[in-house]
């Protein structure tokens, strides 16, 4: 098995990248119901192994902050005619412990043993958690 690292560019916090997910990128899907499509110009190589368990990690302002298990891989035509591939994920956000990375052009792979822990699906009405940024900080001081 093996996971994908994909940069969350432009998006503040998970509140964020959620709000974007439902509004421009949830599609219904014939096989899996509501999925969230990550379009990407190439298939990834090591596919199979992506659909062993594998998930895409989002680097939120240079920290991995959360991951979406990737359902399916799908090579496809574009409005254009060129080749290119979607990546269907559940569109449940899971929180991970917040890891340190930098940003990364288009994607790359993440082995399973470097992949840090979940800490929860991203609730995002609850009020008695801190902002995920002084989470971050709070966790770094070992205060959280």
């Amino acid at each position: 098995m093996v996971h994908l690292l994909r940069t969350a560019a432009g998006i503040k916090d998970l509140t964020e990248l959620q709000a974007v997910q439902t509004h421009f990128r949830l599609r219904r899907h014939k096989s899996w119901g509501e999925v969230m499509v990550l379009t990407t110009r190439n298939t990834p190589k090591r596919a199979g192994e992506l659909l062993d368990g594998g998930s895409v990690y989002w680097i939120v302002k240079n920290i991995i902050q959360a991951r979406q298990p990737i359902l399916d891989v799908e090579t496809i035509k574009d409005q254009d005619g060129q080749r290119c591939c979607q990546i269907l994920l559940d569109p449940k956000i899971i929180r991970v412990l917040p890891t340190a990375q930098r940003a990364v052009q288009g994607w790359r792979y993440l082995e399973k043993q470097k992949s840090p822990k979940d800490i929860g699906i991203l609730r995002v009405s609850n009020d008695s958690e801190p902002p995920e940024d002084m989470a971050v900080e709070l966790r770094n001081l070992g205060l959280l």
